[in-house]
């Protein structure tokens, strides 16, 4: 992300993530698999390890901080939770 930037839209974010996910740990897949309503913590698509990986690289990406009491069923149990989580932190709401 550039630096000094406000805000960032829930949409960018999610596409990111498709490109990050599909990139990074499910090589071969198709991005139409993954939408703003696939289930993150709860299905399996991810473990412990590479939930841990994707909030560093939220973090680092967007420059923010990410506590772990904010690692929710809320806040990372689909895709768009995790967008619209990542574009209020940006914005700082």
């Amino acid at each position: 992300m550039t630096a000094g930037r406000s805000s960032v839209a829930p949409g960018s974010v999610l596409a990111e993530l498709q490109e990050y996910l599909l990139g990074t740990f499910l090589r071969g897949s198709r991005a139409g698999g993954l939408t703003g309503s696939t289930r993150v913590l709860d299905s399996g698509l991810l473990d412990s390890m590479a939930m841990l990986e994707l909030v560093v690289h939220l973090e680092e990406t967007y420059d923010i901080r990410i506590a772990a009491d904010e690692v929710t069923a809320a806040t990372f149990g689909t895709l768009g939770a995790i967008a619209l989580f990542t574009a209020g932190k940006v914005s700082g709401a």
